[in-house]
């Protein structure tokens, strides 16, 4: 038998995923499953006591993350039910195979509709989504040239950029103030989406300004996402999210706050279209 998990290490390791600024929401899923799964292997008593705080904890670290949401509010769910270890394993193991497919189902209804050979197409932030989008295209041999974005303030958009390199793509890099001036001279924008409501959709700060000038300059812009997202309410929850101003201003000046807002909300209606697993949203 493998050596047994304890509940501290368990503890260290949820609070490194919670310091993580880059990943997307799935990524930071899949870090979470695959060790919420190798404490449940190791441990065949676990603390579910224990557990259920620390799930509740990484909720309110990933607030604006849906993905999180409806695997930590399910987890939660059954271990108020009857704590069955057998029944949490099964979940755990479970639940990536059921969406670990949506990024590429996604892409390929995108494909389906939109076409992509010789496109320059200015990309966001850093988005499992999207990057089920890039291995499509390698897979079929489509050779768009790519604009990503920094993403400011934590610069995921270089781990999103070192993914379309190692697929082969050409990337040109770009600092967020200069979206207008690529816009200008990009066929079409696709970005991610981490809550989608009726009217808007929220995403990493800075998408505001991609779908902007993507109507300034009459480019079509594309959002990929999948189900869990889709908010059945159009009541968009308070956006008060400034965390870690040091990444803006690590020693500012006296009277000078820096505020860093990592989420914010973006009009539906400067939207070309949706695109989920399920097909595009309407």
């Amino acid at each position: 038998m493998k050596k047994m998990m304890t509940g501290e290490t368990l503890r260290d390791l949820f609070r490194e995923i919670a310091a993580d600024r880059v990943s997307g929401s799935a990524s930071v899923l899949k870090d979470i499953v695959s060790t919420l799964t190798k404490y449940l292997l190791t441990n065949p008593a676990p603390n579910y006591s224990m557990l259920e705080d620390q799930l509740a904890f990484l909720s309110v670290v990933f607030d604006r993350f849906a993905v999180l949401r409806h695997f930590l509010k399910t987890f939660i769910h059954m271990l108020h039910k009857d704590k069955d270890h057998a029944g949490l394993l099964h979940f755990v193991q479970n639940y990536s195979q059921l969406w670990d497919k949506a990024p590429h189902q996604a892409a390929e209804h995108l494909l389906k509709d939109v076409s992509f050979e010789g496109k320059t197409v200015m990309v966001f932030s850093n988005s499992s989504s999207l990057h089920g989008l890039f291995e499509v295209l390698a897979e079929r041999k489509i050779k768009p040239t790519f604009i990503q974005c920094h993403s400011f303030p934590a610069g995921e958009g270089k781990n999103q950029a070192r993914k379309l390199t190692e697929l082969g793509f050409k990337v040109t890099f770009i600092a967020d103030a200069a979206i207008p001036l690529f816009m200008a001279q990009t066929d079409l924008a696709v970005i991610g989406a981490d809550l989608i409501y009726s009217d808007t959709f929220l995403n990493k700060t800075g998408s505001f300004s991609v779908a902007l000038a993507a109507q300034y300059f009459n480019k079509p812009l594309y959002v990929l996402s999948d189900s869990r997202k889709v908010e059945e309410t159009n009541n968009v929850s308070d956006l008060e999210t400034a965390r870690e101003g040091h990444l803006l201003w690590k020693h500012p000046s006296e009277g000078a706050t820096p505020v860093n807002i990592y989420f914010e909300s973006i009009p539906r209606k400067l939207v070309t279209a949706i695109y989920l697993e399920s097909g595009l949203l309407v």
